[in-house]
């Protein structure tokens, strides 16, 4: 007779803080979403504004700041409050992309893409790197943020010599 085997799968504690990372980040998107609808047009406004600006020297440092200071605001609180700044950032995130669909109707890709180049490139590294807090708590931590520092400055200089300069000449003229 045939045996019938059931393979039972142990969920880790590191995919158990992962996934409910990754939850609380969509949660955060889906009401960002929700709320942006009824913020008004005061976001959008901004929004069109921000996108003429000149950059300046200080843009990488201005843009990537409070991405790495919520990067390492784990250093800094409890890892448990981890969670509630990854739902306000994924809120953040959500209602830029709604406000870009309210200003930019057919473009809103290349837009999301080129307005929100060093949020849309830094969220990945940033949720990596609260995942590693979480589950590693201090082990390998200078490696892991000094990766994620490196990368942070990258971007954003990425971001100073070609996104922020194309956006002005393509916005100017």
């Amino acid at each position: 007779m045939h045996r019938i085997v059931i393979h039972k799968y142990a969920m880790s504690r590191n995919t158990v803080l992962g996934l409910t990372l990754i939850g609380v980040w969509f949660a955060g998107l889906s009401l960002g979403f929700v709320a942006a609808r009824f913020y008004g047009d005061t976001l959008v406004s901004c929004l069109s504004l921000a996108a003429g600006s000149q950059a300046t020297l200080a843009t990488p440092l201005v843009t990537l700041f409070p991405l790495l200071v919520s990067a390492l605001a784990v250093i800094i609180i409890h890892p448990n409050f981890l969670y509630a700044i990854c739902f306000v950032r994924g809120i953040i995130l959500a209602m830029m992309l709604q406000a870009l669909t309210a200003c930019y109707d057919s473009g809103i890709y290349l837009a999301a893409l080129f307005l929100l180049f060093s949020c849309m490139l830094f969220s990945p590294v940033l949720l990596w790197y609260w995942w590693r807090r979480l589950s590693l708590q201090m082990d390998n931590f200078i490696a892991d943020t000094l990766v994620c520092a490196a990368v942070g400055i990258v971007i954003g200089l990425i971001d100073y010599w070609f996104i922020s300069p194309f956006l002005v000449d393509v916005v100017i003229f």
